[in-house]
């Protein structure tokens, strides 16, 4: 009989020892212990190998397992931050900016085809007449869109002077 009150390990006054499962609970055996203990080793042997791994010699593509080298080095403190933006002349006459969600298109989708349009404006119409058929007011339709870059360019981690750039246009002058 085990008494109450008597820690693992330890014998009563009977000299029975309590286990940690309790007196009528199974015990561990060697062998469970073993391969519990074996699993986990190979587990975390695993993963610091990966972690190493990933660190130096994987790319972003090994993620969680890798860091993300975009957010991993500072930037240039001096240069220029810019984002896309459309100008549009509306038919009802009035000017308006609109941005990549308003033609159904992300931010990075828009910045990715800057050079495309550079090299061939007529592009721009291809959004317009998509932001066209979408709009059923007519003096919201789209009749001339330029695309264009905004921002300022920075000089030591200040920003310094304002940045408007065209990258294209497209519709009667």
């Amino acid at each position: 009989m085990v008494e109450i009150g008597t820690r693992s390990g330890e014998a009563g006054r009977d000299g029975e020892v309590a286990s940690a499962a309790g007196p009528e609970g199974p015990e561990a055996t060697p062998a469970s212990v073993s391969f519990g203990r074996a699993w986990r080793n190979v587990l975390t042997i695993g993963l610091l190998v990966s972690v190493i791994m990933g660190t130096f010699a994987w790319t972003d593509d090994a993620w969680p397992f890798a860091p993300f080298r975009m957010f991993a080095a500072a930037t240039k403190p001096t240069g220029r931050v810019v984002r896309v933006t459309f100008q549009a002349d509306l038919a009802g006459g009035t000017r308006t900016e609109l941005d990549a969600l308003d033609f159904g298109l992300r931010r990075a989708e828009v910045e990715g085809q800057l050079d495309t349009v550079s090299a061939d404006p007529d592009k721009l119409g291809d959004l317009a007449r998509s932001y066209n058929s979408r709009v059923s007011d007519p003096g919201e339709q789209i009749e001339r869109l330029e695309m264009v870059l905004v921002g300022s360019r920075i000089v030591d981690g200040v920003p310094t002077e304002p940045i408007v750039e065209v990258v294209g246009e497209w519709g009667p002058e």
